[in-house]
């Protein structure tokens, strides 16, 4: 059994770690959800397997060592609204990555349809 979100927000997730910040390399394997921070420290999210009422994603975000950071939220109109240890440039840049994606993929119809420009 599994678990349901709005299209743009796993996109927005996925732009973020694939397009925006420096995915955490293991045995020359880039690692989906781990990332290293300009300050070296390498960070790991992981969702939860809840539904969100709007179609978002939470989760907590975690160091290699164990210790949570705090908790990440990505509504379901695909805004991050908060995401540890990472800057407000780099939400920016994921959320207009992913939008861009979603029109590519669905078509801009869609896009207005569930009022995505507001993301921007």
């Amino acid at each position: 059994m599994g678990y349901s979100t709005n299209a743009i927000s796993r996109v927005v997730l996925d732009a973020l770690f694939n397009e925006v910040l420096t995915l955490a390399i293991y045995n020359g394997r880039k690692m989906g959800n781990t990332w290293v921070t300009k300050g070296g420290v390498e960070l790991f999210y992981e969702t939860t397997r809840n539904d969100q009422p709007d179609g978002g994603l939470c989760g907590s975000v975690c160091s290699m060592r164990g210790y949570r950071k705090g908790y990440f939220k990505i509504d379901g109109k695909g805004r991050i609204l908060r995401f540890p240890s990472t800057t407000k440039e780099e939400r920016k840049r994921a959320q207009s990555i992913g939008l861009a994606f979603f029109i590519r993929k669905y078509g801009e119809a869609q896009a207005n349809r569930e009022n995505l420009a507001e993301i921007l």
